[in-house]
């Protein structure tokens, strides 16, 4: 899976779990704007503002060529019946505007939070059917643990787990003790949802990252990013003002030495 470095947030861009239309323009404008600084990644959902998150992307996207754009969604947990995912995922086209999206996941849980628990295996097989009838070119999951990424795979015949979408930052690492280990080594990309701690490392304080970002001439916030990118590690920071577009793509073409690399692996928050 060719995937870009580093992407775009949507969580709150047309409302966070009810549909808020009051940022439609302003989001329209912002993803147009990373688009043309040159990011090429974005991620949604059709939980963020209950699907308005992926009409806004649709609509930036639109002047763009298509296959020159990454676009990640994911299916949320009360739809994870085998019509279901495959009902969800045509409604996430249709919002946005797309004849297929590059990679699908299942958001949170794999559980249905309205009935019953709907088997993994069912799920599973609506996703490797997004991909047979090419609604998807790669699946994968989000929040997963070692235990669940083998299940979820054991149960495709042929397409590969490609993703795993997860918290991952300098203050939330856990995920370097088991879950990243596995994922390289079965070549499943992990995907860092609040790789900035919401908005937590916005100022970092700390005498290390301040050096750090004396020495490279970049914002603290650069090099917290640029730290997850040396891990091969796809960061998606929200973009929640046109302003943190142009730090947050700071993070790309440059980066940390092995030592400094290290230096950060050890700081506890």
């Amino acid at each position: 899976m060719n995937i870009p470095k580093i992407g775009l947030g949507t969580w709150g861009m047309g409302g966070k779990y009810e549909k808020d239309p009051s940022n439609r323009e302003e989001s329209i404008r912002t993803l147009k704007a990373g688009l043309e600084l040159g990011f090429r990644l974005i991620d949604t959902a059709e939980l963020y503002g209950r699907g308005l998150s992926e009409e806004i992307v649709g609509k930036a996207i639109k002047n763009f060529k298509r296959e020159d754009i990454f676009i990640i969604s994911k299916v949320w947990k009360d739809n994870l019946e085998y019509g279901a995912v495959i009902k969800a995922a045509k409604n996430s086209l249709k919002r946005l505007g797309s004849g297929y999206i590059d990679l699908y996941l299942i958001h949170w849980s794999l559980e249905n939070s309205l009935t019953k628990e709907t088997p993994l295996s069912e799920t599973m097989r609506a996703l490797e059917y997004l991909v047979n009838m090419k609604l998807a070119r790669y699946i994968g999951v989000s929040n997963a643990g070692v235990e669940l990424l083998k299940e979820a795979q054991n149960n495709l015949s042929e397409a590969k787990l490609a993703a795993n979408q997860i918290e991952y930052n300098l203050i939330n690492h856990e995920a370097n003790k088991e879950i990243i280990p596995y994922c390289k080594k079965n070549n499943i990309k992990i995907i860092a949802y609040r790789p900035l701690a919401k908005g937590k490392l916005a100022n970092l304080e700390h005498e290390i990252i301040k050096s750090l970002a004396k020495k490279y001439k970049k914002t603290p916030i650069q090099i917290a990013l640029n730290w997850i990118i040396s891990k091969d590690i796809i960061p998606i920071p929200g973009v929640a003002k046109i302003e943190h577009l142009a730090e947050n793509y700071g993070a790309l073409g440059w980066k940390l030495e092995a030592n400094d690399i290290e230096l950060i692996d050890n700081l506890t928050y």
